[in-house]
């Protein structure tokens, strides 16, 4: 028969009887059955043949009613057998089943107690555990009361349970949830978890009623049931806890009941983490603006500022308090970090010359006695920047002469005398003053040398011309006058043939030569070449 477990238990053996005092159909109180039989012991056995069908209902309840073994043969697979065969066929070969009998009604009874006894125990278990389920006496855990006031701080308060309602966990619900939305949204671990092995982590914090925790699911939803309908082991809760969140949206779940932070609640940690860092970062802004402002600070005499006093006396001035000062989004912070942006940044500027004056507002720092040495070094670079400059002119300037100098070396006669002489054509400056201004008056002297240069090598041409025409006509009058009394006499005489000109000075060139030959043709006649 069935246990109350629901599996098939043995209640006898399989056994054969030798049966004495076989009646068929012979009346047995208010029932006729099949075949009544006394066993060996004594014991009285009702056994009914099944051909086309089972006993009546109403037969069975009233065999149920008496105190005896009843067997039933079912005969209804072997209809065709001859009668010869039916003997085989009942004693061996037809199936048969127990309907009821002293050992069934006894194993009955015993699975009854047992249920009865299981029951009384699980009654008893079940109140033990929800006791301890409704017990409010919480463990104080300092890493769970970490974890929800940092969840809280990420914007998580309306996704947590912040009152003491009963729980399988030793910590309260809140502490216990806020390491799930942890380990979701915040942890360097794998971005999704199951209901499982979140458990497994909370156990290794031993956070679960040891009492609530491995229990089975027929055991939790049978106390949920019949019981306790707000009753839940902690893996229970761990699940509810991630379906809520899934459907707050807070989470997802994937085709294998895994949960991971969804994007807005990952928005929400990121908001809410600058949110709680902001002053942190905020005033590690400021002092890495004051300290880059104090690295310039080259002066030894100037005491620096005490920054918290500093930031105190800044935020007073600002009309708000340091707190908010770092923490609100109002412009105001801005505009101090700006302010220490820009003093360091005309530091700088005053260091390379490329600012004269400095910032107005100096934000409350010890600097006008730094930002006074740089306006006087940048004077002081200025009246240098004079002298040098100046000085570089007068070199030039005298580089120019000095390049005039060379270049009339050989063109005129006295290039020293001649610097100093005034030009006609150039308002009566001298060569000197008109070099030692700038390289364009070097440009006028330099053409001016060049075409006296020109005309010199002109002349230069004409004087060479001049004197080999007269050295030609020369050795032609010599030739022709044997006298050199009388070739000089020729040469220094005018003739009218020349325009009263005086060959020596008539013969120039070529053509000049030419036609003082012909004078000469015609004033001495053919005469020849003497010996």
């Amino acid at each position: 028969m069935t246990d109350m477990d629901g599996r098939r238990r043995p209640v006898t053996t399989r056994q054969s009887i030798v049966l004495t005092d076989i009646r068929l159909e012979a009346a047995e109180g208010d029932l006729i059955p099949d075949i009544v039989a006394i066993s060996p012991e004594g014991q009285k056995l009702f056994i009914e043949i099944r051909n086309t069908h089972g006993c009546a209902p109403e037969k069975l309840e009233k065999l149920g009613s008496m105190d005896v073994d009843v067997l039933e043969i079912d005969v209804s697979g072997y209809r065709a057998h001859a009668l010869d065969d039916l003997d085989e066929v009942i004693l061996d070969l037809a199936p048969r089943m127990v309907i009821q009998s002293a050992a069934l009604r006894a194993m009955a009874t015993r699975i009854a107690d047992e249920r009865a006894a299981r029951e009384e125990t699980r009654q008893t278990d079940a109140g033990r555990r929800i006791a301890i389920y409704r017990d409010r006496q919480m463990r104080h855990s300092p890493r769970a009361a970490e974890l929800a006031d940092e969840m809280i701080a990420l914007g998580f308060a309306d996704h947590m349970d912040l009152d003491m309602n009963p729980s399988a966990f030793r910590v309260p619900r809140r502490q216990w949830q806020a390491a799930i939305l942890y380990r979701l949204g915040v942890t360097a671990y794998p971005d999704k978890v199951g209901a499982v092995a979140m458990l497994e982590r909370l156990r290794e914090r031993k956070w679960p009623k040891p009492e609530l925790d491995f229990m089975s699911s027929d055991d939790t939803n049978w106390i949920a049931k019949h019981i306790a309908p707000d009753f839940k082991s902690a893996y229970e809760e761990i699940a509810g806890y991630l379906r809520r969140l899934q459907k707050t949206g807070v989470v997802h779940e994937d085709m294998r009941s895994l949960y991971y932070m969804s994007e807005a609640g990952r928005d929400t940690i990121s908001r809410a983490a600058r949110e709680r860092s902001r002053p942190t970062v905020r005033r590690q802004e400021l002092d890495d603006a004051l300290e880059e402002i104090r690295d310039l600070v080259a002066s030894a005499d100037e005491e620096w500022v005490d920054v918290d006093a500093w930031l105190e006396e800044r935020a007073g001035e600002l009309g708000t308090s340091v707190g908010d000062l770092l923490q609100q989004d109002d412009g105001r912070f801005d505009h101090l970090l700006g302010t220490l942006k820009t003093i360091r940044t005309s530091i700088l500027r005053m260091q390379r010359f490329e600012q004269d004056e400095p910032p107005e507002d100096l934000a409350g720092l010890p600097l006008a006695g730094l930002f006074l040495r740089l306006g006087m070094a940048r004077l002081e670079a200025q009246e240098r920047e004079e002298l040098e400059r100046a000085e570089r002119l007068r070199l030039k300037a005298e580089a120019r002469i000095s390049d005039a100098v060379q270049a009339a070396i050989g063109v005129l006669g006295d290039p020293a005398s001649w610097l100093d002489k005034p030009l006609a054509d150039s308002d009566g400056k001298t060569p000197r003053e008109l070099a030692a201004e700038n390289p364009s008056g070097l440009g006028e002297l330099m053409d001016a040398i060049a075409k006296a240069r020109t005309r010199r090598m002109v002349d230069q041409q004409a004087e060479n011309l001049k004197a080999t025409a007269l050295e030609k006509l020369r050795a032609e009058v010599a030739r022709v006058i044997p006298r050199q009394d009388l070739v000089d006499l020729w040469m220094r005489q005018s003739w009218s043939q020349l325009g009263g000109a005086r060959p020596q000075e008539f013969c120039v060139d070529e053509g000049t030569l030419f036609r003082c030959l012909e004078v000469l043709t015609e004033t001495q006649g053919t005469q020849k070449r003497r010996p």
